[in-house]
C-alpha cells in the first residue's frame, strides 16, 4: 500500500510504502501526483519504506509508465532500513539527473533537510 500526502517542504510529496505495491496503488499515486505536482519547477519525493514486500507484476508494469514524468523529478530521499540501500542505488541509476539519497528510519529529519536544501 502507498500513502501519499503533501509536505511542508516546497515541491515535495511524501510517499509511505507498507507491504506490497499494487496496480491500484500506482494508479492512485498517478492521480495524486497530477493534483499536487508544482506548476513550475521540479518535484522532490520523501519515500518511507516500511515492511516493503516488493511489486506485483501488474504494479511493476504500471510503475514503468510513470517514467514519463522523469524530467519533472529533482530529488528522492529514501528512508528505510539497510536492506533497501542497494535498491536506492539502483533507483539512482534508473533516474539519470535525479539526486537520490538513502537515510535510515532514525534520520527522517535529516532526509527532510536534504530535500529542503
Amino acid at each position: 500500500m502507498i500513502t501519499m500526502k503533501p509536505t511542508d517542504i516546497q515541491n515535495t510529496i511524501r510517499c509511505e510504502v507498507n507491504g506490497k505495491i499494487t496496480e491500484e496503488d500506482l494508479k492512485s499515486f498517478e492521480e495524486f501526483y497530477q493534483m499536487h505536482k508544482p506548476d513550475q519547477g521540479k518535484v522532490n519525493f520523501l519515500i518511507v519504506l516500511n515492511n516493503m514486500e516488493g511489486f506485483t507484476f501488474k504494479g511493476l508494469m504500471e510503475d514503468l509508465k510513470l517514467a514519463k514524468h522523469m524530467k519533472e523529478f529533482n530529488k528522492f530521499a529514501i528512508v528505510s532500513d539497510e536492506k533497501w540501500v542497494e535498491a536506492s542505488t539502483e533507483l539512482e541509476d534508473l533516474l539519470p539527473g535525479v539526486d537520490v539519497e538513502h537515510f535510515s528510519h532514525n534520520e527522517e529529519e535529516k532526509a527532510k533537510e536534504y530535500l529542503a536544501a
